[in-house]
């Protein structure tokens, strides 16, 4: 069984440094404040990849508790409200909890014609979506999620690259935590 494994972060304005340095010394706040900039640095990556989609919102989410809650760690692309947590007892929050825990992923080519099984997402401006859990075998730490407003236009290549995506994130998740 994957254990959540919550991170925090705090952040700052300082540019991208280093996580491991030749003097070793303990890093380990270091480490946590680079994690936010390497989400948005996987943000804009997806972006760049995926520039062909009308109107794509990107957003990497980290569990923030041991129940597994997770909240929005950085979002980039279509304009809009932030996202919303996704929260356990909640259907919404309980499906992606246990796609997450189970190191799942979902794609989702048109939610109006062919919703995921048991789906409870809100579908708030997008009809298509892509989500990836960030884990590494041991400790799920969050998902990426990727997701447009046109039916059709993310297909099963941009799937596996919100994968890899999320694959390096769970290293980068897990370094903030060493």
């Amino acid at each position: 069984m994957t254990v959540f494994r919550p991170v925090t972060t705090r952040r700052s304005s300082d540019p991208i440094r280093l996580v491991h340095h030749p003097d070793g010394r303990n890093r380990k706040s270091e480490r946590k404040a680079e994690l936010k900039r390497v989400a948005s640095q996987s943000l804009g990556a997806i972006q760049l990849l995926l520039d062909n989609v009308d109107r794509l919102r990107v957003v990497v989410y980290q569990i923030v508790d041991q129940s597994g809650r997770m909240e929005y760690l950085d979002y980039g692309g279509r304009s809009g409200t932030p996202p919303q947590p996704f929260v356990p007892g909640a259907p919404r929050g309980d499906l992606a909890i246990k796609m997450v825990r189970d190191g799942g992923d979902k794609f989702a080519p048109d939610i109006e014609r062919e919703p995921p099984e048991h789906y409870q997402g809100s579908a708030k401006g997008y009809r298509t979506f892509i989500s990836a859990s960030i884990t590494n075998g041991e400790y799920a730490y969050g998902m990426v999620t990727v997701d447009a407003p046109n039916a059709g236009d993310l297909v099963d290549t941009d799937k596996q690259i919100v994968m890899l995506v999320a694959d390096l994130l769970a290293i980068a998740f897990a370094e903030a935590e060493r």
